[in-house]
């Protein structure tokens, strides 16, 4: 943290230097499991630094991530969510990678530390992230784009994981974590807005995602308003994809989801 602090001068050779250091201290870090002190590296990511200040902060936080304590990796995503209005749009699938990383250790008697449940806007793109992380597969992570996503998002994905694309098995992990989230927290929630997640991993071919699914999709149906439009707009797009005539960019553009999951939908 004294390093990064060090960013903010405004002597561009003092900034390569601490560069210069920091690629060092990142080569030990992952050559070595070091504990980093999460908690004050996610204050410093939001607190009013620059964009290189900002980055390295969210590197490290990448980096300490997986070996950090479920108190630490709770209060990052928390943190992170409920300031999101200062986070970078770049930064956006970083965050809910890190968020589907935790998703499953957040508990519901927590509730109190969230504000960001009282935003529409942020639910709604919370819910999108996570909704499509639930559709990636281990071959997005070559040169495929699984049906249901966009390029945009998937290379995004790429980009992230660089050279250590995840398991499938860590796919998997991370599915069930986000459902287990979703469903804990679903009295908070309407329910219209994640019954496509409920939906598609009922499909899932991963047996205890699909089952977590089957426990509450009864339940979870029975109070979905299909005369919601928003919700009957999202369901039309899941079975159609994206047409080429719409006025969207080509990379933003989504594929129809896979048929099974399509017939499910129909019933």
């Amino acid at each position: 943290l004294p390093v990064l602090l060090k960013l903010d001068t405004p002597h561009r050779q003092n900034i390569k230097t601490v560069l210069e250091l920091l690629s060092h201290i990142s080569s030990r870090i992952k050559s070595v499991r070091i504990a980093l002190p999460l908690m004050g590296l996610t204050d410093r990511f939001l607190s009013d630094i620059s964009v290189t200040h900002r980055n390295c902060a969210l590197m490290y936080i990448k980096l300490g991530f997986h070996i950090a304590s479920s108190e630490e990796r709770v209060y990052c995503v928390t943190q992170m969510l409920n300031n999101f209005h200062v986070i970078p749009e770049e930064h956006y699938t970083a965050i809910f990678w890190l968020f589907a990383l935790a998703a499953s250790e957040i508990d519901t008697n927590n509730f109190e530390d969230f504000t960001y449940f009282e935003n529409p806007e942020t639910i709604e793109i919370k819910l999108q992230y996570l909704f499509d992380i639930i559709l990636l597969r281990q071959n997005c992570f070559a040169e495929t784009v699984e049906p249901g996503l966009n390029e945009e998002f998937v290379v995004s994905c790429r980009n992230l994981v660089q050279d250590e694309p995840p398991s499938a098995e860590k796919l998997s992990e991370m599915r069930v974590g986000i459902l287990k989230y979703l469903l804990k927290f679903k009295s908070f929630m309407n329910e219209n807005l994640i019954y496509p997640h409920v939906l598609v991993s009922l499909m899932d071919e991963h047996v205890g995602c699909s089952r977590l699914a089957e426990r509450d999709f009864k339940h979870i149906s029975s109070e979905i308003d299909f005369s919601n439009m928003d919700l009957v707009k999202k369901l039309v797009l899941l079975f159609l994809g994206h047409n080429k005539n719409d006025d969207i960019a080509p990379e933003t553009r989504r594929t129809s989801l896979k048929y099974h999951v399509r017939t499910s939908i129909l019933e």
